[in-house]
């Protein structure tokens, strides 16, 4: 019989098994399942799991690891999970390697954020009876702002990642080129990469744009702009949004050409900073190539003459733009005013209808984190 179909558990002290006991647990017919605040180790997390077997969607938060001698043997352990987030925790690695192997076949999206994983050396070997095909239901794969992360990608590199579409390693740190192209050659249906403060050569670029037919794409930093057309006219014209942030580009009719290549490009976020001084023509391109929604990052101090002098052309851009319906200026000069372009856009009589604008005066090194969606499982929520 199903009493709730969520629980939440906060402040756990050490040692989870206290709190209810596993016979009550697998009569709750859990389906979702979180654990926030506190320790707790392998044998404990596992433990507590073993019993959950209509448990769907599993997340950590907030968790730091209790180190112990003995892992919890986790062979024969399946427990149907669909869904994995992990988020601001310090952990083991062999946690985060075993809730892998136990999800039977069936995990969806595994997201960890923010969280350090500990090596204790002590993980088991995945056994002969874990097929190839153990992933191929993984859809989402995200592993971003962490550290030690190495163990967790190494075990799904061993797997074929069939159904994988969206693969985002967002300032993972520890990945390096040939890293990278195995676990890529891995995933041979992607079309959402977020390779945000992973440094891409031209000849990784090459790869992807050889191999994948992406959608959307996010890179960061150390990308050259032949680097960027190298991912070639095929991948570049199926683009619907790009995110190229922070990259030191100096050759703009390259930029403005890797542009002018897309064809189905809706979403388009560039970083501008003080060393770059993009001109009407760079701007007025993007505007062109961008149906729907337009989002501008501007870096730089206060009064730089750069940023007035964007301002203004984005000022104008905004009123002549007759398509786009979200715009978005992030870190924005202070001359540009959401009213009065609201007012300037509806005062031309050629326009169907005005955009919706954003302007975020934030600081350059604020992110906007991912959107959070909706579990469809939840109906009642138990907090102890």
């Amino acid at each position: 019989m199903t009493l709730i179909d969520c629980l939440n558990l906060e402040s756990i002290i050490k040692d989870i098994r206290i709190r209810l006991d596993r016979n009550c647990i697998s009569a709750l017919a859990l389906r979702r399942l979180t654990l926030k605040h506190g320790y707790i180790s392998h044998s404990a997390l596992f433990q507590f799991l073993s019993s959950m077997t209509s448990l769907r969607w599993l997340t950590l938060d907030a968790l730091m690891y209790n180190a112990e001698r003995q892992l919890y043997p986790c062979h024969g352990v399946v427990i149907p999970l669909h869904r994995i987030e992990i988020l601001n925790c310090e952990l083991c690695a062999d946690i985060g390697c075993d809730l892998l192997l136990i999800s039977g076949g069936t995990l969806e999206k595994f997201i960890a954020q923010k969280t350090h994983w500990v090596s204790t050396n002590r993980h088991r070997a995945a056994g002969n009876d874990i097929p190839s095909s153990h992933f191929s239901n993984l859809s989402q794969l995200t592993i971003d702002d962490g550290t030690g992360s190495s163990r967790i990608l190494k075990l799904l590199m061993g797997y074929t990642l069939s159904s994988l579409r969206y693969l985002s390693l967002r300032d993972t740190q520890f990945v390096n080129e040939t890293f990278l192209l195995k676990l890529l050659q891995k995933c041979p249906c992607l079309a959402h990469l977020n390779f945000e403060g992973i440094r891409c050569s031209d000849e990784l670029l090459r790869f992807i744009g050889n191999t994948f037919k992406l959608k959307h794409l996010a890179l960061e930093g150390s990308i050259t702009e032949d680097g960027l057309l190298s991912l070639g006219d095929e991948l570049i014209s199926n683009l619907e949004s790009v995110c190229l942030a922070s990259c030191p580009f100096q050759e703009e009719a390259k930029i403005i050409q890797f542009i002018q290549n897309t064809r189905n490009l809706h979403t388009l976020k560039i970083n501008f900073g003080r060393t770059e001084k993009p001109s009407r023509a760079f701007f007025q391109a993007v505007l062109n190539h961008c149906s729907k929604t337009l989002r501008i990052f501007l870096c730089g101090g206060k009064g730089d003459p750069d940023l007035i002098s964007n301002g203004s052309i984005i000022e104008e851009l905004i009123v002549e733009s007759k398509h786009l319906s979200i715009f978005v200026v992030d870190f924005c000069p202070h001359g540009l005013d959401r009213v009065q372009l609201e007012k300037k856009c509806r005062s031309r009589s050629d326009r169907s209808a005005v955009p919706k604008i954003i302007l975020s005066r934030m600081s350059a090194s604020t992110r906007t984190p991912p959107g959070n969606q909706n579990s469809g499982l939840m109906s009642t929520c138990l907090l102890l």
